[in-house]
């Protein structure tokens, strides 16, 4: 478990550095180089993008994750192993393109009335998603074989660097609008090639296509029905995910989705840490499964809540202090200002995901996967009609409480399920403790500390209070134990004895 919190510190610091160049793209950069009609062009390609990535990844990478424990029991196997997959991988892709083209007219259809401007990145479309399967596959034999830095390196750092060299070239003339919206292709594939070159040459991973005496009957349907069920569920996950992205962009337009999308970034900020440690978390689970290792399960269950949650709160704090102050740096503020409450409910949304720990992924690498699938149908159904009924009648802002809503409904019925199946539940005193300090600290932010007529001194002070206050609660109320160390270390080391 020590390894474990050493490794979720490391990913989450990495998560962290990738949402601050992500910030200053997304919130500062992209709003003043491009129009809102631009941006929501740009996010409607990627979030069409990533909505039909799980049709053609076929459910594989969490599929590599569940059934690897299964295969490395010797090197041969698992070189057999990971070649099987990865000619899978390449089978999937042809035949998602082949009904994509046949189904392109339905694809011009759907966005025809609001958004005509993506059509013409059909193509784009397509191409984009063949490096982010080999993304996806490379990645997931790094989490199985607990190789996670350099790929939450590439993904949280590396990405948003290259993407911002893209816009600068952008800016300066260099290429155009076209040419910038084509250039995540070129991206994406720099990751692949990097995760190849890293697992082959420098980690020395075998991968053979000697797969004959691999494939065995029972092996081949045990995974080809675990990732059917896991493209039922990863499909709706992600439509459930950027349903409010691809509904804003076909039922409102491109304006307000280029609104919506540099808010939501903002809210994004609460499940990075939950995020940075969901494919390692699922491949240890995968491993307490196999072993029937339910104590363990419970443990890890209890502890990734708590930090999460702990972590999520005080980032929810922040946001909500500093709502106001946020669109001192967003360029041509005055169009995004009055949707400035779009960014609380999602945020609120992305807090009850992360209070509810990973009750997804414990269900996923259980027994009843099955369960899972049918859950997420059902969540992604419900954030279609929410949003269908929402958007027309509030805008962006019914998006975003349908989010809520959406976000409730999913997490309080995996939370039932599991409590039913296996009696463990991800809440301790120390989430009730959290509670408490939360509503405190809103207390004093409203009712304590003053307001001063210089925003800059009140951005200062309310979030010195906040931090300093928060620190001493958790600490006084042993919330964390992991964290108290950390805090008595670091003061013993640098303040008590010098």
């Amino acid at each position: 478990m020590k390894k474990l919190f050493q490794q979720s510190n490391l990913l989450t610091f990495l998560a962290y550095i990738g949402y601050f160049l992500g910030f200053i793209i997304n919130i500062w950069l992209l709003p003043f180089v491009l129009t809102t009609n631009e941006i929501g062009l740009y996010k409607l390609i990627h979030g069409t993008t990533f909505s039909l990535l799980p049709f053609a990844k076929f459910g594989l990478g969490q599929s590599i994750l569940k059934f690897f424990p299964k295969y490395n029991i010797n090197l041969s196997l698992q070189s057999r192993f990971f070649g099987f997959t990865l000619i899978l991988a390449l089978l999937y892709y042809i035949l998602f393109s082949c009904c994509m083209f046949y189904l392109q007219d339905v694809f011009k259809f759907f966005f025809l009335k609001k958004a005509t401007l993506i059509i013409q990145y059909f193509e784009l479309i397509i191409t984009l998603i063949f490096p982010l399967i080999i993304c996806s596959l490379l990645e997931s034999w790094c989490y199985t074989l607990l190789y996670v830095t350099l790929p939450s390196f590439i993904r949280f750092f590396l990405i948003y660097c290259i993407n911002l060299i893209f816009i600068y070239l952008y800016v300066i003339g260099v290429i155009n609008l076209h040419q910038l919206f084509l250039s995540s292709v070129i991206i994406f594939s720099i990751q692949a090639i990097i995760l190849s070159i890293y697992l082959f040459i420098y980690k020395k991973v075998k991968i053979s296509f000697n797969i004959y005496s691999f494939i065995q009957y029972e092996k081949i349907k045990n995974i080809f029905i675990y990732s059917l069920y896991n493209l039922l569920y990863k499909a709706s996950a992600t439509l459930a995910k950027k349903t409010d992205f691809i509904m804003i962009g076909a039922m409102i337009g491109l304006h307000y989705l280029g609104i919506y999308a540099t808010l939501v970034y903002i809210s994004m900020l609460i499940e990075l840490p939950r995020l940075a440690m969901r494919k390692m978390t699922s491949s240890l689970l995968a491993q307490y499964f196999e072993k029937k290792e339910y104590k363990k399960i419970k443990i890890l269950y209890i502890s990734m809540a708590t930090h999460q949650f702990m972590l999520g709160l005080i980032l929810f704090l922040f946001i909500y202090i500093n709502l106001d102050y946020i669109f001192y740096i967003i360029p041509n503020k005055n169009i995004y200002l009055p949707s400035k409450t779009v960014i609380l409910w999602l945020a609120l949304g992305k807090l009850i995901d992360v209070l509810f720990g990973m009750s997804s992924e414990i269900i996923h690498m259980s027994p009843y996967y099955k369960f899972n699938v049918l859950g997420m149908i059902i969540f992604a159904l419900f954030t279609i009609m929410t949003n269908y009924f929402m958007i027309p009648q509030y805008y962006i802002h019914g998006a975003a409480m349908a989010t809520v809503l959406s976000l409730l409904l999913y997490n309080s019925t995996n939370f039932f399920f599991i409590y039913a199946k296996y009696k463990i539940h991800p809440f301790s005193y120390a989430t009730l403790k959290l509670f408490f300090v939360g509503c405190l600290l809103v207390f004093i932010h409203h009712f304590i500390i003053p307001n001063f007529t210089y925003y800059w001194l009140n951005l200062l002070l309310n979030n010195t209070f906040l931090l300093i206050i928060y620190a001493y609660l958790i600490f006084i109320l042993k919330i964390s134990p992991q964290f108290n160390n950390f805090l008595w270390h670091f003061f013993k080391k640098n303040f008590f004895f010098r």
